[in-house]
């Protein structure tokens, strides 16, 4: 797993606490920040999948002279000890293991020998000088503080290669960090500043994000409304060959948004591949000028679905309010409110008959955006409690200020809402305030602190965690849907009718953190959907162009429908759990008409998924005898039956 830190972490909330030194305040003191989230977790990881922190990067600052700091380590450790949620965690032996194995990758100078994980010698070699250090059973943190110092003592004295022994130090530390959980990591100096103009937000770029596709191959995700690379003219799905005239082979996604942002009002050249011709066959290549500018995102869009309940069923009427959230900056609480007005003029000034609030690929942001958010929606209750290590949780509560009316509402999620969003979809299902349709999210339940150390340089470090209403956590498991809808991927090229097991959530991450309020939820129902896929039914250029942000057709989204059905089983006044006990046949109804839509689309790509016709039973041999396994005396072993026809092949 990459350690960059500019390039991966779901939190709701950071926030600077730090060192009382001189030194450091003549640097000058930082204003309390809360709650800045960085895009990586399963985005990330997944090839083609989006890079919104790397592709609206700002510009970073001037360079910092960044001096050696021999004491990385034993400042590490000091804050380590004062303010980690579990100390637990902290196996000396293990960590350092880590370090070497970072120290290894980071110059190809020094070569360690560390594959024998029983062999507590450690051979470090650089050129033809090698020392060996031992990794002593039961080490302390002070022991292993002491040895990797020793270490770097012995890279001071014959290392000279390229790599800057500071930097060397700091992949250590980072190695080091990486066991300890995903989200604890020291950023450098100059790593920092960087960090900081991204979260003033001064982003001079060209207005699109950036990623991969299965083969590694550079290309656009998605193009923002009214910037500049909407208005040059690039299309998501183009291929970026070049950017000015060197070309993107080999080149990774931050390398790529590195060379793309830049001053404002400076212009660069990206040729782009793309389809085009007759019937779409052709392979276009085109070299299109763009000006960097400053890139505003909009945290919340909106629009309001009028033709959703044609027949009148059920005793709401009027339009539904659509609201998709795809972040929490410090602006999305205002903008939240902001288009919730919008919704009830664009109704005639008549109350919603419902919303639908999306926070799906919303990989959160600030907490306090969050808790006003679920706020909103709330009169009373539990919004979110603050675990520290040997403390009770400390909670938020929701008040009635303000609140907006008790119409129908469902949350949509999938895994990649995160953190923040997390929060606000455990807070409103906790409190009974919505239905919850899509996957189990991310589950980024823990809480870092920044704390800068002496150098200038600022520790990431896990402080506490999360917990939903009635001390529940989403830290690993996330928060389960009431109905668990997911999506069936069916085309010529690709047939996938299962979970995709491929999608990195925060358990897949190497030491993450098991939560001590885990408990195991299911969704009350379960289903399948037909996936839409780009290209699929489009009517026109516009259409084609739909993945713009600003541009929004919920109507066209598989999971808007589903969630409209379920407003059309909706009581008065709401409530959602009285819906989910008392709505189960509609709901079972509503399963099938989705997996039929599953079969049609199979069927018109020739693969026969209806039922099988009746056969005659076996006859029976009256000496033959039969057997079950069972798991328990009385309890038989349930196995799950699956059925692939002869023409299922994939």
């Amino acid at each position: 797993m990459s350690r960059d830190p500019l390039r991966r972490d779901h939190s709701a909330d950071h926030y600077y606490r730090q060192e009382p030194d001189t030194n450091e305040k003549a640097r000058g003191a930082y204003s309390l920040l809360r709650g800045f989230l960085f895009v990586f977790g399963a985005m990330i990881i997944l090839a083609g999948a989006f890079t919104v922190s790397s592709s609206m990067t700002a510009r970073p600052g001037p360079a910092i002279e960044e001096a050696d700091f021999p004491l990385l380590f034993k400042a590490i450790d000091r804050r380590l000890k004062e303010s980690y949620i579990d100390l637990g965690r902290v196996d000396p032996q293990s960590l350092l293991r880590k370090a070497f194995t970072a120290i290894d990758f980071a110059a190809d100078e020094i070569y360690i020998e560390d594959s024998d994980l029983q062999n507590p010698y450690i051979p470090v070699h650089v050129g033809d000088k090698t020392t060996v250090f031992t990794l002593k059973d039961g080490m302390s943190r002070s022991d292993g503080v002491e040895l990797i110092e020793k270490v770097f003592t012995f890279l001071s004295v014959y290392y000279s290669g390229e790599k800057s022994l500071n930097d060397i130090r700091y992949s250590a530390a980072n190695g080091y960090l990486s066991g300890i959980d995903p989200h604890t990591l020291v950023f450098t100096p100059k790593r920092f500043e960087e960090f900081k103009v991204q979260i003033r937000g001064e982003i001079f770029g060209v207005g699109m994000l950036v990623g991969t596709d299965e083969t590694g191959k550079l290309q656009v995700k998605q193009v923002l409304k009214n910037t500049p690379a909407q208005k040059a003219g690039f299309k998501r799905d183009d291929y970026i060959s070049k950017i000015n005239e060197e070309s993107t082979v080999n080149m990774t996604v931050p390398e790529a948004v590195e060379k793309i942002r830049g001053e404002r009002n400076t212009e660069i050249v990206l040729t782009v591949k793309r389809k085009g011709g007759k019937d779409n066959k052709e392979i276009i290549t085109k070299a299109i000028t763009v000006k960097r500018d400053r890139v505003e995102i909009k945290s919340v869009e909106s629009k309001l679905i009028e033709d959703w309940n044609l027949e009148g069923e059920g005793p709401w009427k009027g339009g539904v309010g659509f609201v998709h959230a795809n972040n929490f900056d410090r602006n999305t609480y205002k903008s939240l409110r902001r288009n919730l007005e919008e919704l009830r003029k664009s109704n005639g000034g008549k109350p919603l008959a419902g919303l639908i609030l999306d926070l799906r690929n919303n990989s959160g942001g600030l907490l306090s955006q969050a808790i006003s958010m679920a706020d909103t929606f709330l009169k009373k209750g539990e919004i979110v409690g603050t675990a520290y290590k040997k403390k009770n949780p400390e909670y938020r509560y929701a008040t009635a200020s303000d609140t907006e009316a008790r119409y129908p509402m469902i949350l949509l999620a999938d895994e990649a809402s995160a953190s923040a969003a997390e929060i606000v979809i455990g807070a409103l299902q906790k409190n009974n305030r919505a239905i919850v349709i899509g996957t189990r999210t991310f589950g980024k339940g823990s809480v870092q602190q920044l704390q800068q150390l002496p150098n200038g340089a600022q520790l990431k470090i896990t402080v506490s965690e999360y917990l939903l209403p009635g001390k529940i956590s989403i830290q690993e498991t996330g928060v389960v849907p009431d109905i668990l809808a997911e999506p069936a991927t069916l085309r010529k090229d690709i047939k996938d009718l299962f979970p995709n097991e491929s999608t990195m959530t925060e358990r897949d991450y190497e030491a993450h953190l098991v939560s001590k309020y885990k408990i195991k939820e299911e969704p009350s129902f379960s289903l399948k959907y037909l996936a839409r896929e780009p290209g699929e039914e489009e009517e026109d250029a516009t259409d084609r162009e739909r993945f713009i942000s600003g541009d929004l057709q919920p109507e066209k989204d598989p999971l808007v429908k589903m969630a409209l059905k379920v407003l059309e089983s909706a009581n008065k006044p709401f409530d959602p759990a009285a819906v989910l006990e008392a709505r189960k046949d509609s709901f079972e109804n509503l399963s099938k008409v989705f997996y039929g839509d599953i079969v049609e689309k199979l069927s018109r790509l020739v693969i026969d998924w209806s039922a099988p016709p009746p056969r005659d039973p076996p006859p029976r041999n009256p000496t033959s005898t039969s057997r079950s396994g069972t798991n328990s005396p009385a309890k038989p072993l349930r196995t799950r039956k699956t059925r692939c026809p002869s023409t299922c092949s994939w």
